[in-house]
C-alpha cells in the first residue's frame, strides 16, 4: 500500500464516542465484521472452558485490551490490530469489574473507553454503573453527557456489545431522558434503548429518527436501530431513507456519503445480515 493510499482499516476505525463518519461501506469493513462475528462465536463456544479463569488472569487480560485500544500503534500495525480483535472477543463478565473501576478512577468525567469496554463484557456490575450514571442525581451532568456520547458511537467496541436482558430500571431511565430538551441527554436515552432491545425501545428509537430536530441525534438513533432492530425495522429504515436520503438508492459509487446516508447504509446492512430476506 503506497503512502498516498489511506489504510481502509484505519479509516474505518473510530475511537470510542468519535463522531467522524467515513464516506461509505468498504470491503475492509465487511472483513472486520466477519472477523468480529467469528470471534464472538468462538467466545460463546469457549466460555464454559474459561469459566474457571482466576481473577488475576481476568485483570491482566482487561489491562491488555485497554492498553491495545488506547495505543495508536494498534490502528497502524495489522498484527496489532488482529491481536486487539482477538482480545476484544474474549472479554466476558469476569473482566467487567476492572473496567468499571477504571471508569470510576477518572473523575469527574469518567473514562468513556473503560465504559464501552465494560458494556462489552456484560454482567451485573455494568448495569449497576449505568444506573448510577443516569439515575443518581449526584452524577455530574458532563459525566452523564460523555457517557451518552460513548454509548451512541459506531466504533469497533460497540460492534462487540452483547445482548442485555430487559431491565425495567434502565428502560425507565431511557424514558426519562428521551424527551429531554438537552440533546446530550437524548443521546444517553438512545444508548440505553440500544441496550434494551424490544418493541417499546424500537418504537421510541423510530420516533426519534422521524421527529428529532438534531441531525446527530437522528443519526445516533438510526445506528441504534441497526443494533437493536428486528426483522420489521428494515422496512422502517427504507421508508425513512426514501424521504430523508433518497440519493442512497442511486447507483453512483464515486460520490461521498453524507453522515446520515452512511448511518442508514450501515444500519440496513447490519440488519440484512441478521435477517436475510
Amino acid at each position: 500500500m503506497s503512502e498516498r493510499t489511506p489504510d481502509p482499516v484505519k479509516k474505518q476505525q473510530l475511537r470510542p464516542g468519535a463522531q467522524r463518519i467515513p464516506e461509505g461501506p468498504t470491503v475492509a469493513q465487511d472483513m472486520q465484521e466477519e472477523i468480529l462475528s467469528l470471534r464472538r462465536r468462538l467466545r460463546e463456544l469457549e466460555r464454559p472452558e474459561r469459566a474457571g479463569a482466576n481473577a488475576d488472569q481476568a485483570r491482566q487480560h482487561a489491562d491488555a485490551v485497554y492498553r491495545d485500544l488506547t495505543d495508536p500503534r494498534s490502528h497502524e500495525d495489522p498484527k496489532r490490530w488482529l491481536r486487539m480483535l482477538g482480545r476484544l472477543a474474549e472479554l466476558d463478565p469476569s473482566m467487567a469489574p476492572h473496567f468499571v473501576a477504571k471508569y470510576r478512577e477518572k473523575q469527574p468525567s469518567g473514562d468513556p473507553t473503560a465504559l464501552e469496554l465494560a458494556i462489552c463484557c456484560g454482567g451485573p456490575e455494568v448495569l449497576t454503573l449505568l444506573k448510577e450514571i443516569f439515575g443518581d442525581p449526584k452524577t455530574p451532568a458532563p459525566q452523564r453527557h460523555l457517557a451518552g456520547v460513548a454509548m451512541t458511537g459506531m466504533g469497533l467496541v460497540t460492534q462487540m456489545w452483547p445482548e442485555y436482558s430487559p431491565d425495567p430500571a434502565l428502560s425507565e431511565l431511557a424514558g426519562r431522558y428521551v424527551g429531554s430538551a438537552d440533546p446530550a441527554d437524548r443521546r444517553g436515552a438512545i444508548g440505553l434503548l440500544r441496550l434494551q432491545p424490544g418493541d417499546a425501545s424500537r418504537a421510541q428509537l423510530q420516533f426519534i429518527v422521524s421527529n428529532d430536530q438534531d441531525e446527530m441525534i437522528r443519526i445516533s438513533a438510526v445506528l441504534a436501530l441497526g443494533a437493536a432492530g428486528d426483522s420489521s425495522t428494515m422496512s422502517f429504515l427504507r421508508q425513512y431513507a426514501t424521504q430523508a436520503a433518497p440519493r442512497l438508492f442511486e447507483s453512483d459509487d464515486d460520490r461521498e456519503f453524507t453522515p446520515l446516508e452512511y448511518a442508514l447504509q450501515h444500519a440496513m446492512d447490519t440488519l440484512k445480515k441478521r435477517y436475510p430476506e
